[in-house]
């Protein structure tokens, strides 16, 4: 606890810095918040966030609700109605199509793999390389561990190794080897 103070020019204050934080519910997509206001049937979920008190645009809640459908979880013919899918995701506390996608890693059985890849992409890329060297690395890591054409096959490869590795106790070398 403190207080912190920057020294900035005036043209950055000006331009660049904002008097207050811009609220959260008019920076972040609103799939999540959309969903949940449907769930507990406040009434129309576009009136509810239409009265907020610094209410997201329109065309925000248009592409809400649009997403929404399109992955299933509320209904095309009725925007308040919330499907079954969409009742089962919003109980999940991560992103709504990371939530569909461990849903179904689970009906199908594998929700090993599903996992490996719902937190890769939940942060930033474990391939993160410079600039420079990141075709070269790239080259290696598929050369290496790819068992199809998909980015997300080549990230639960990679995992799995590190595992198969980390159980028998050399995963620093592997680390080191392939960053």
């Amino acid at each position: 606890p403190g207080v912190c103070f920057h020294l900035v020019h005036k043209e950055r204050h000006e331009g660049y810095l904002l008097q207050h934080q811009v609220p959260e519910i008019r920076r972040v997509a609103l799939d999540r918040i959309y969903l949940e206001v449907a769930t507990l049937s406040m009434g129309k979920p576009r009136q509810v966030l239409a009265e907020a008190l610094e209410p997201p645009s329109e065309e925000a809640v248009n592409a809400a609700l649009q997403n929404l459908q399109e992955y299933g979880m509320v209904s095309e013919e009725d925007e308040t109605e919330v499907t079954p899918l969409g009742a089962h995701v919003v109980l999940f506390p991560t992103d709504v199509r990371i939530a569909k996608m461990l849903i179904y890693g689970t009906l199908f059985n594998v929700l090993d793999p599903v996992l490996t890849v719902a937190a890769a992409i939940s942060e930033r890329s474990p391939f993160a390389f410079p600039a420079s060297a990141r075709d070269e690395m790239m080259r290696r890591y598929r050369a290496e561990f790819a068992t199809g054409y998909s980015d997300f096959q080549l990230l639960v490869s990679v995992f799995d190794r590190w595992a198969d590795l980390r159980r028998m106790g050399p995963q620093r070398r592997f680390c080191s080897e392939w960053q």
